[in-house]
């Protein structure tokens, strides 16, 4: 009798409980293997159970179905696949990503150790792919301070503060969970048959005593805080308590936070029925403190010393580097003064508040994303903390705010070449200044026209110097018309894409297996076409995020690109990154000459990056021109 390999055995578990045809691309995505590979793999299968009287059968433009004889060998079928329609955990998916969250929902939830031996058959997978998966867990966890740890003859186990542990609780087990229209899922593990009412019932007792103690919380905090009460409960039922000492219990007591958070106890203590410790009121105390809208900061003089030096470097190097000016928006400012505070505060506290669209914000805002980095790299710097992925998003959003306005409002530079004894140049410039006074416009007459100093160029008589910008010659009387009509265009239409757009920037079906060989390989293709001079180490890497939409968008922190360029390139396979799996990366740069085009190139590669029907055609047929095409079409 012939043994299936695990991978032939995972394509013929996915096509036996489909009821409609499944596509070669479909299983591709799901095993992360290449379309050819499911092929041969189909091919193999087949040739073990057709003894079986059953066979994988294709049909084109719409995939493969499994189809059984009259006298088709069940038995067979169960000697070839033991476990098929007896599977330990019927939602467990063959995918590898879900095998990894449902392993680290199982180690975050129980209180013994355990064999990886054990967790490899309850997933039905080798040791070695058991390995891997714990390699990813490890991976993973190490952004909520958890560790896994290994005991001899006993097995494993999740060591970390319970504080981290709710942390990671709250994400794999309800944020994971969150549906297109990020409202919760009720069908998790901590669920019950009234687990709405429930919920509900928390979020109304948050809200009352929230109000009645003056503590302005936004719905989406007071939801995030409901998640981690739910936690507490679970955790409490099974005395995972969270241990204050008395100098921690001295210092909350008279707040007006935990007098709040005290009342929530008692009126939870009626829902759950036990009593929950000081420790667990002060843990909702923190919540409250760290999530709480205020209006005013109560800062130390040298905390507020610091906070304004720090802003101060952020400015100046946002202004450097992107040539935004923000020290005019005072708004901006005092957004920042009152955020800054409250987000190290709860990042000390491991309190942040899950940001669900940040990768979407991060796919729209691009440019605002690359300007959020920068300032994340200072504030790091200052307060000695790690920013994570949901207070980047809230940053992002106040950046790509300011990024908003100054793009709306950022002044066209005119030149006016006129003169050569034209009496009619005086009246002409005259009523274009008139025309054109507004703040967004600066006028500025000349007599020839120095490169990379203006966005436009206005002449009353046929110039025959070359420039560097667009020219109107006036030669008719609907001239302020005509410059009107080009100063729409200017404003978003002056990028020239075939500088940073090039074949030569293209890599297609980049090979790797791993997250870790993707990224050294695309290293490798950098080097190959000396755009980098060599592979960065860990402390100079590229800095990768994850747009959604199976793309990774590259940001060179480190200065180690060479060109103006936009860098292209797919896989030769989907990779699962952090979220989801992935096929392109992307990566903008742009030196010092072609710094005025950044904003332009990022606003054109988000436009496409969020149309999902031109990415998954780009990825059907990878042409170079069909992109080029595609952005062009995004101007």
């Amino acid at each position: 009798m012939e043994k299936l390999t695990l991978r032939q055995f995972q394509i013929f578990e996915y096509i036996y409980h489909s009821s409609n045809y499944v596509t070669a691309n479909t299983l591709s995505s799901v095993l992360g293997v290449s379309v050819r590979t499911i092929k041969s793999e189909i091919a193999s299968i087949n040739h073990s159970i057709e003894k079986a009287g059953c066979r994988i059968e294709s049909k084109n433009g719409k995939g493969y179905l499994l189809f059984m004889d009259d006298n088709y060998n069940k038995e067979y079928i169960q000697e070839i696949f033991p476990k098929l329609n007896n599977h330990q955990n019927s939602n467990i998916s063959n995918t590898y990503s879900e095998r990894v969250i449902y392993t680290i929902k199982k180690l975050l939830v129980i209180d013994y150790h355990i064999k990886l031996e054990d967790l490899a058959d309850e997933l039905y997978i080798s040791r070695p792919m058991m390995t891997q998966i714990m390699k990813e867990i490890r991976s993973r966890l190490t952004k909520y301070r958890l560790k896994v740890v290994a005991r001899p003859n006993y097995g494993i186990f999740i060591e970390g503060s319970e504080i981290d542990k709710r942390l990671a609780i709250a994400e794999y087990f309800f944020h994971e969970n969150f549906d297109n229209e990020y409202q919760l899922e009720v069908t998790h593990m901590f669920s019950s048959e009234n687990a709405r009412a429930e919920y509900d019932e928390i979020f109304e007792i948050i809200r009352k005593i929230s109000s009645q103690f003056k503590i302005e919380m936004s719905d989406f905090s007071i939801h995030n805080l409901v998640i981690h009460i739910l936690v507490l409960i679970q955790r409490c039922k099974f005395y995972n308590y969270v241990k204050v000492n008395e100098n921690v219990i001295t210092q909350w007591q008279n707040t007006i936070e935990l007098k709040a958070a005290l009342q929530i106890t008692r009126e939870i203590e009626n829902i759950c029925h036990f009593l929950i410790p000081i420790g667990d009121s002060i843990y909702i105390a923190q919540h409250l403190r760290s999530k709480r809208v205020i209006a005013n900061n109560q800062l130390t003089t040298n905390q507020e010393n610091e906070l304004h030096k720090c802003l101060y470097v952020i400015m100046e190097e946002i202004n450097n580097n992107f040539g935004l000016n923000l020290t005019e928006n005072s708004d901006w400012y005092h957004y920042m003064v009152l955020h800054i505070p409250q987000m190290i505060e709860r990042l000390k506290t491991h309190m942040t508040i899950r940001n669900p669209l940040v990768n979407d914000n991060m796919r729209r805002y691009l440019f605002a994303t690359k300007i959020t980095h920068s300032a994340c790299e200072i504030i790091e710097q200052f307060y000695q903390v790690e920013i994570d992925i949901n207070e980047f998003g809230y940053l992002l959003l106040y950046f790509n705010l300011e990024v908003t306005r100054f793009e709306l409002n950022k002044p066209i530079k005119i030149a006016l070449l006129s003169g050569r004894g034209r009496p009619e140049a005086v009246m002409i410039a005259y009523e274009i200044k008139e025309r054109f006074s507004s703040h967004k416009y600066q006028i500025q007459e000349v007599k020839k026209i120095e490169p990379n100093q203006f966005d436009l160029a206005i002449s009353t008589y046929k110039a025959d110097e070359n420039m560097d910008c667009p020219l109107i010659t006036i030669n008719s009387d609907n001239y302020l018309e005509v410059i009107q009509k080009k100063l729409n265009e200017l404003r978003y239409q002056k990028l020239d894409l075939d500088i940073f757009c090039k074949e030569e920037y293209c890599t297609f079906n980049l090979e790797g297996s791993t997250k870790q060989e993707v990224i050294h390989n695309f290293y490798k293709e950098l080097k190959r076409k000396k755009l980098i001079k060599e592979i960065p180490d860990k402390y100079s890497e590229f800095l990768d995020d994850e747009l959604g939409n199976g793309i990774v968008h590259f940001q060179d922190s480190y200065r180690i690109v060479k060109k103006s360029m936009l860098y292209v390139c797919t896989l030769a396979k989907p990779i699962y990154w952090d979220k989801e799996n992935v096929r392109i990366f992307i990566l903008i740069k742009t030196k010092k000459e072609y710094d005025k085009d950044l904003y332009n190139i990022c606003r054109v590669v988000s436009k496409w990056a969020n149309d999902t029907q031109k990415v998954n055609q780009f990825l059907k047929n990878q042409k170079f021109e069909d992109l080029l095409e595609d952005l062009r079409e995004k101007l």
